[in-house]
């Protein structure tokens, strides 16, 4: 072909033209690889997984996250179906998102199958992907693991139940003035955060006082709540806990091992914790946790239990020592009483001793010089006041009967009411000022004479004591349809409404009496000789006007 030809002009520029493409190509083809080595870079350096699929959702690439959230196995995510790693509730194609999202976009939390079986919880945002065309070339999936966070708000959630369960615990003891009645509530407590058995158990003087059982298997709890009144048993781990005061810990256990007893449980427990309750040197007890599973004693139990352990403990300690001071006082308020009583036992005891020691010596020195009549009137004054002291006596062996736990004794007879009411009045001489009305043909009464004679003279003693001088004590007797009553009246300073409440118990004495001499027992010892034999007093005041006392005694009906 000759030089010049305009043909090979033409093909030389042709291949000039071909050549600058494939310069251009092999340039965009650098670019391009470029770009994906920075693309893969950047996705290299996600922490959030990412995966992306073709439109037919298989996997065309992943990120160094979505292989270490997902393929711990080394199986491989490429070339496999991203159905085998979503939950049910995601898309797995493109089609199936845009079926569920118009816009191709959706994100929701669920839980991602991993390729060794496992489950990880996670946020996920998945879309659509399309090309410079818009048509649909994939979809692209980005995980976040959500395990570490769900991990921190269960821990956030047991530590708010645990200082919750505290809480409640601390409060439901200081509702109690004695922490033992709250016991049972809170082993249900701890039951209920802890999902164990719980046992407190109380010791006092090497003996089990007392057992809260709360949850776990009911024979086992039977046998827990049978151990109270019984020592403790040596070398069980309940009494190393109290002597040490030192908490057991045991996640696993021996069928044998022996807990609060030697004598093994028919359904013994794979794991226990055992925590004193202690306040400074002294164990009042333990907390135990049982469980059937052993690993469900873990640390954060077994410090809870610590500290619920401590709260109890010192609540008990704080108890007992109010117990103790309580019981330090009542001693002392009752060796203040006796003095009173003795004092006033005293007092009361030196007029008829007056009375009595005075008409002796009269007797002896006057002799045969004075006249029958008064002789007979100093006799009858030694045997009235002979009378009255015996009835002190009687009252004072009485009170302390009662004190000792024993019952006054009591002998009721047929007897006729009138006699006794005048032999009473009588006994005080023409010292003091009555009008009696005791009608004739009253019924006869069932009583005991010596313990009548004894509160007639309490109650009428009391209306002389606070009767003006010049007014009479007015001693009234009738019959009811089974009942005989005797009212004895005084127009003395009367009872304030607050004293009548508590007239009736020992040591106490109304406002009025208060300059007044006397042991506080007479009304009631009245009060329980009128209930041993079958009857009642009642009173009635007026401040002011005076009081009403009176005695109810069951009449002998005729058959």
């Amino acid at each position: 072909m000759p030089a010049g030809d305009p043909w090979d002009l033409r093909l030389a520029e042709a291949l000039n033209q071909l050549s600058d493409v494939q310069l251009s190509l092999d340039r965009e083809t650098v670019r391009r690889q470029e770009l994906e080595a920075v693309f893969d870079r950047i996705l290299g350096s996600m922490s959030d997984a990412l995966v992306e699929t073709d439109p037919r959702g298989v996997v065309v690439r992943a990120n160094r996250a979505a292989i270490a959230l997902l393929d711990p196995s080394g199986a491989g995510l490429v070339s496999r179906p991203v159905a085998d790693f979503l939950g049910v509730d995601v898309p797995a194609s493109p089609w199936r998102l845009m079926a569920q999202a118009d816009d191709g976009r959706l994100s929701l939390e669920t839980s991602l199958r991993r390729s060794d079986g496992g489950e990880v919880a996670a946020s996920l945002a998945c879309a659509v992907v399309r090309d410079s065309t818009g048509r649909i070339s994939g979809a692209v999936y980005v995980a976040r693991d959500l395990s570490e966070t769900h991990r921190l708000f269960r821990a956030l959630e047991s530590a708010e139940s645990r200082w919750r369960l505290l809480a409640e615990i601390t409060a439901r003891l200081n509702e109690e003035l004695d922490p033992r009645a709250a016991l049972g509530d809170i082993a249900a407590r701890i039951a209920a955060v802890v999902g164990c058995q719980v046992a407190v158990v109380l010791v006092d003087d090497a003996m089990v006082a007392e057992v809260a059982v709360a949850g776990g298997d009911e024979v086992r709890a039977g046998e827990l709540r049978s151990l109270a009144g019984r020592p403790v048993e040596a070398r069980t781990a309940l009494a190393v806990v109290v002597d040490s005061r030192q908490p057991m810990h045991a996640p696993s256990l021996p069928p044998t091992y022996p807990l609060v007893s030697t004598r093994p449980f028919a359904l013994p427990p794979n794991g226990a914790a055992l925590v004193p309750l202690a306040a400074k040197d002294t164990c009042v007890g333990a907390l135990a946790l049982l469980c059937d599973d052993a690993g469900e004693l873990g640390p954060e139990i077994v410090e809870l239990a610590e500290q619920v352990a401590g709260r109890v403990g010192t609540a008990l300690m704080a108890a007992r020592l109010r117990q103790a001071v309580a019981d330090l006082q009542s001693a002392q308020q009752m060796a203040r009483f006796r003095e009173d009583v003795l004092a006033g036992l005293s007092h009361d005891m030196k007029t008829p001793l007056a009375v009595i020691t005075g008409s002796i010596d009269t007797i002896a020195e006057m002799g045969d010089q004075l006249p029958q009549e008064s002789t007979d009137k100093l006799y009858a004054g030694v045997a009235n006041q002979s009378r009255r002291l015996r009835r002190l006596v009687m009252q004072f062996l009485d009170y302390t009967l009662l004190e000792a736990g024993r019952e006054v004794a009591v002998t009721p007879v047929e007897m006729e009411l009138g006699p006794a009411v005048q032999a009473v009045v009588g006994s005080y001489g023409p010292s003091a000022e009555f009008r009696v009305d005791v009608p004739a043909g009253l019924p006869a009464v069932r009583a005991d004479p010596a313990r009548l004679d004894q509160v007639l003279s309490n109650i009428i003693g009391n209306a002389i004591k606070f009767s003006p001088a010049g007014t009479p004590v007015e001693v009234v007797a009738a019959a009811t349809a089974d009942e005989v009553e005797v009212a004895v009246v005084d127009h003395g300073p009367g009872i304030a409404p607050s004293d009548l409440a508590r007239l009736f118990q020992k040591f106490t004495r109304g406002s009025a009496a208060a300059s007044t001499e006397g042991t506080g027992l007479g009304l009631y010892m009245s009060q329980v000789l009128m209930a041993a034999q079958g009857g009642r007093i009642t009173v009635s005041s007026r401040v002011g006007q005076g009081s009403r006392f009176t005695l109810y005694f069951p009449a002998v009906v005729d058959q």
